[in-house]
């Protein structure tokens, strides 16, 4: 297992594309987002920019 996650927003900007978020979750061993996941995301997030806030409230209430 890998030892550490790769920076998320490694542009540094407030949102994380899927492409940022796709190498973050290869750093863990993950898959990247299927194209459901990314829609999911999208539908949750009203259409808004991802950003590790808006991740995180998707995460808790969904």
């Amino acid at each position: 297992m890998p030892s550490h996650v790769l920076p998320l927003n490694a542009d540094e900007d407030e949102s994380i594309s899927t492409q940022e978020m796709n190498t973050a979750l290869s750093s863990l061993g993950e898959p990247p987002l299927s194209i459901d996941d990314i829609a999911f995301l999208r539908d949750h997030t009203g259409g808004q920019p991802l950003t590790w806030n808006r991740f995180i409230e998707v995460l808790l209430v969904t």
